[in-house]
């Protein structure tokens, strides 16, 4: 008895089978990836119509209304001072409840909390947050999920909203309450795949990570304060180019490609972008 191996045809055969199968994952991931991204940008483009629509109604931003327009329009009360609630088209947070508290990095109590409170009492986004409050900082934050929506893309990222410099921002990071050095206190870190945030600055904005109203940073939190920060490396919000040396690092979100000469770009040529390394924010209003 002789053995009859595959004939060419055969081969032929396998081998376009084997090369549909790879096409067809191949084509599946990226619609995977597309669709990733899109239910990410509709996320925040959902945000930002819920906010218009409240400001064209209200004639603030949601967490920003003062007395006596939030109890009127049978809205959590507010308190006196800067940062609960006071009318000056930014959203700022609080440290104590005395004049002089309030900052755009604080998040949680003041304005940086019940904007989300605002929202969903508007029945404006499909969320329930009843927790925040404008005018106390005894409100602990036991769970996250009880003061800010989850991010599309998930991996731990929430979506929340800030200021700095005369501008209002959202932001997507992890978000996690410290249970070791710091227990009970709310941190920030990037947690974002590269591609992901290439991706939707591209698409949103001109897709580079240090300029636009889309850039590749979040609001840094340690404790109950927080610096605007480029993700993975520090000073968001300087100059573009304020970054003095060269940089071409796997573990960061953007990098050089190690020549100061070189713009910023998103770290895409890494691992294919799959390095958690990001954050965003979107300027708004």
């Amino acid at each position: 008895m002789t053995n009859k191996g595959f004939t060419l045809i055969e081969l032929s055969i396998v081998l376009v089978i084997i090369g549909l199968v790879a096409s067809s994952v191949i084509i599946g991931q990226d619609m995977i990836h597309a669709a990733e991204v899109r239910a990410q940008i509709t996320q925040i483009e959902k945000y930002q119509t819920a906010v218009n629509t409240f400001k064209g109604k209200y004639g603030f931003l949601p967490g920003d209304m003062p007395e006596p327009t939030a109890t009127q329009f049978g809205f959590y009360h507010r308190g006196p001072n800067a940062g609960m609630g006071d009318g000056n088209g930014l959203i700022e947070g609080i440290h104590c409840v005395e004049e002089g508290c309030n900052s755009g990095g604080l998040l949680g109590a003041g304005e940086t909390g019940v904007f989300w409170r605002d929202l969903s009492d508007a029945k404006l986004i499909n969320n329930d947050f009843h927790t925040a409050v404008t005018d106390s900082i005894d409100v602990p934050i036991l769970s996250i999920d009880d003061f800010w929506p989850k991010a599309k893309i998930g991996l731990g990222n929430y979506v929340y909203a800030w200021s700095v410099n005369g501008f209002n921002y959202y932001s997507i990071s992890v978000m996690f309450i410290n249970t070791t050095d710091a227990p009970g206190y709310l941190n920030t870190a990037p947690g974002m795949p590269v591609w992901i945030a290439n991706a939707v600055d591209t698409k949103m904005d001109d897709g580079w990570p240090e300029s636009g109203h889309v850039l590749a940073g979040y609001m840094a939190l340690w404790s109950n304060s927080g610096t605007p920060t480029w993700a993975g490396r520090g000073g968001f919000f300087g100059s573009p180019d304020s970054y003095t040396g060269p940089e071409d690092d796997s573990v960061n979100c953007m990098n050089n490609h190690g020549s100061q000469a070189n713009p910023m770009g998103y770290s895409m040529e890494i691992n294919n972008g799959n390095y958690s390394a990001c954050a965003l924010s979107f300027q708004f209003q």
